[in-house]
């Protein structure tokens, strides 16, 4: 739809089936400010809701139109051509999409955890900078001096 036109803003999910992954999941949310900033409401659209394991199939069989989706299946969808990435969830949805959780054990251990949340945020500002440049980082660890 991206590719013959049909779609080229939010705006254009108007009337179109959009998957989502159930009823009450942040996806809800994350749905509900694609469609403010297309000029759109809830009731614009068709909500299905569609299990992650099951978003590429009914995307491959038309059975929805677009989906809120996550990585690795993002990817998976766009390598095998069934959909193209759209819209980043930073351009309408300007809040953190992840959570880092320790588990009992390890959040006794405060030293091993600073060290692994501090590499956890170089990781995530080198991945962000790459999706902004639309390159790779390899080769080099960059200024990471603000991480500490």
């Amino acid at each position: 739809m991206v590719d013959s036109g049909a779609i080229k803003s939010l705006g254009d999910l108007k009337g179109k089936k959009v998957a989502v992954v159930a009823k009450g999941a942040a996806d809800e949310s994350v749905l509900h400010q694609a469609l403010l900033k297309g000029g759109l409401q809830d009731a614009d659209i068709e909500r299905l809701y569609v299990p992650f394991s099951q978003q590429i199939v009914a995307l491959q069989n038309k059975g929805i139109d677009a989906a809120i989706a996550g990585e690795p299946d993002i990817t998976q969808m766009v390598r095998a051509g069934i959909a193209v990435r759209f819209a980043g969830l930073s351009e309408f949805y300007p809040h953190e999409a992840a959570h880092v959780l320790y588990s009992g054990k390890f959040s006794q251990d405060r030293e091993t955890g600073v060290k692994f949340l501090k590499a956890y945020l170089r990781a995530v500002r080198d991945y962000d900078r790459a999706l902004k440049d639309g390159r790779s980082r390899a080769g080099g660890r960059g200024d990471h001096r603000n991480a500490r």
